[in-house]
């Protein structure tokens, strides 16, 4: 469950990588991008993101993966773009940062 805030393809060999199982992380990914996609006009209202376009494409690119990605395009552009740089942004700092806390708190 450590790589799940990546997107599916690079949590998988991630969560391989350190001894976990990648079906459980494909399925944590897939599930919670699928919410974030289902509840997104909901919680930009709720957490008052309508009138900040950065934050609604950050907030849906960094929970939402890719799918989330997808609903902010369909918000606009500019929450399209913010979603996609979170995209990658988190996908890298996963990339770099579980590995070594697994190895640090003995998981593999």
């Amino acid at each position: 469950m450590l790589p799940q805030a990546a997107t599916t393809a690079v949590a998988m060999p991630i969560s391989a990588a350190v001894g976990g199982n990648s079906a459980v992380t494909a399925m944590a990914c897939i599930l919670n991008a699928v919410l974030i996609y289902a509840l997104a006009d909901f919680l930009i209202k709720i957490f008052r993101l309508n009138s900040d376009p950065v934050g609604a494409g950050l907030g849906l690119g960094t929970a939402g993966h890719t799918v989330g990605s997808a609903k902010a395009v369909q918000l606009g552009s500019v929450q399209g773009a913010m979603a996609s740089i979170a995209v990658v942004v988190i996908s890298i700092v996963v990339d770099i940062v579980v590995p070594p806390f697994a190895s640090m708190m003995h998981l593999f």
